[in-house]
């Protein structure tokens, strides 16, 4: 009874989101019936199959079609690349892996044609998510880890929008839950909960509920796995309730299933089948086949373990018949071609760019050998010039040094001829000083010579008186003899 009444409540919720997303649906073509420019008809044409690419696939890739009509009139690249980005979004929702990678690697030339590093980066991380869905995570990761390359190198010359950061958010999502798969929990928790965080931030809660269902749905299964069963239910139910918000056909279904799995590992089998047959019934009203097989594959093997058979055989051939529409060998190998294409577009490109280094390199050898050469001859002939200036200053130098030379000696037979004239003026000063102590030293001499022949005559005649007196001048004669004696050896010194 409880379960009936759950699931009639259930219904209630669907139509009421129906009605609400009818609602956003006429505003949006209403907005296209007023679109009078190109660019305003192709903005309404993608908002609408953004706004139908979850729940209505097939009307998404129409909408992305004219889109794309409008951009190829235009030549518009960069909205070439959206509109391609939209078809092979709603084409991976419809499990056709083909033609949804066949459009993203469509999106990526475009993107690359113009260098368009952000746009690349979204085409790579849901080509990544296409290969999630198709179960070969170690290539979903490849993307997925190219997408994050491209992100962060987009991010050193640019600043983060609320795309950028929304783009970031979903990225992030993706490597989680391809770490989930790869049952490195450690890892996926890690990212999914970096989602998480940032999601939460987002303001518009309509634009972060469009994969907030998703990140809760990884949440879950990461709590499976480690044993939470609590916290597992809780994100299920979280999951269950932003999807119908939202009318996210896809993510519901999944967040249906992944309660069922846990209620099976958890060995409680009815439950398991109740939300593995409403993962599977949602599947099937939006057409998601890759869910519809997962689902039925899950219903399957619940009946197989009650050996219900016919229910098992029934959930068997549903299985089945999705596996075939996904998996057929002419679409794994369309699907092989194509990314065996692109990879060799990629080594096309890869070799391109190598080459167009070499010719640059071998270029700026030239250049480079060139300018060495030019500096060179630049050199050489300034060496030569450099040789001749030496030569001439050589010889004006010895030119130079011989004036200097004759300079020298002429120099110094002028300071021996001033040094002769000085000597002869001193020896003339010299000379003269001491002539006039010489002259008084003659006199005086002669002078006592003749007052000693006075005082002898005066002796003789026996005046004693007289010849005193005499003998007084002889001696003061004597005593000026002595004086310029003196003066005259005082001269010499």
């Amino acid at each position: 009874m409880m379960k009936k009444l759950a699931f009639t409540l259930l219904i209630i919720i669907l139509f009421i989101s129906a009605g609400a997303q009818h609602k956003k649906s006429d505003t949006l073509l209403i907005a296209l019936q007023k679109a009078t420019t190109d660019t305003n008809k192709f903005a309404a044409l993608l908002k609408l199959s953004r706004h139908y690419y979850l729940a209505y696939p097939d009307s998404a890739i129409i909408f992305a079609q004219k889109g794309f009509d409008i951009a190829e009139k235009n030549k518009w690249p960069q909205a070439k690349g959206f509109a391609l980005l939209r078809m092979a979004d709603a084409y991976g929702n419809l499990g056709d892996y083909v033609k949804s990678v066949q459009y993203y690697f469509k999106s990526l030339r475009a993107y690359e044609s113009i260098n368009d590093l952000q746009g690349a980066q979204r085409v790579n991380n849901n080509i990544g998510s296409t290969y999630l869905e198709k179960q070969d995570y170690k290539k979903a990761l490849t993307y997925l880890y190219t997408a994050k390359k491209q992100l962060y190198t987009y991010s050193l010359t640019h600043k983060f929008s609320p795309n950028d950061e929304r783009s970031q958010y979903i990225l992030y999502s993706n490597i989680g839950e391809a770490y989930l798969h790869l049952k490195k929990v450690d890892s996926a928790e890690f990212y999914l909960y970096m989602s998480y965080a940032g999601a939460s931030k987002i303001k518009d809660k309509e634009i972060a509920n469009e994969f907030m269902g998703s990140i809760l749905d990884d949440l879950g299964q990461v709590a499976i796995l480690k044993g939470d069963k609590q916290l597992a239910l809780s994100h299920f139910k979280n999951a269950v309730r932003v999807c119908l918000l939202v009318g996210d056909m896809y993510n519901l279904s999944d967040a249906y299933l992944g309660t069922a799995k846990m209620y099976h590992t958890y060995k409680q089998q009815d439950s398991a089948e109740y939300f593995a047959h409403k993962a599977i019934d949602v599947a099937m009203a939006g057409k998601l086949t890759q869910l519809v097989l997962n689902s039925g594959k899950a219903l399957y093997t619940y009946y197989d373990e009650d050996h219900n058979l016919p229910e098992a055989y029934k959930y068997y051939k549903i299985t089945t018949d999705a596996k075939d529409s996904l998996y057929s060998q002419d679409k794994v190998k369309q699907l092989l071609s194509l990314d065996f294409d692109e990879k060799q577009r990629q080594q096309d490109i890869a070799v391109a760019r190598e080459q167009y280094r070499q010719n640059v390199r071998m270029y700026a050898l030239i250049a480079g050998l060139g300018v060495v050469l030019l500096f060179a001859f630049i050199f050489w002939r300034n060496s030569k010039q450099r040789q001749k200036a030496n030569e001439l200053l050589q010889h004006q130098k010895e030119e130079i040094q011989n004036t200097l030379g004759e300079l020298k000696t002429t120099q110094a037979q002028l300071v021996q001829s001033a040094k002769m004239a000085s000597l002869g003026e001193l020896t003339a000063g010299i000379a003269h000083e001491i002539q006039n102590p010489l002259n008084f030293v003659n006199n005086f001499s002669e002078v006592s010579a003749e007052l000693v022949d006075e005082a002898d005559e005066e002796l003789k005649s026996g005046d004693v008186k007289e010849a005193g007196v005499i003998l007084a001048d002889i001696k003061q004669n004597l005593e000026k003899i002595r004086h310029h004696g003196k003066r005259a050896d005082f001269i010499v010194k």
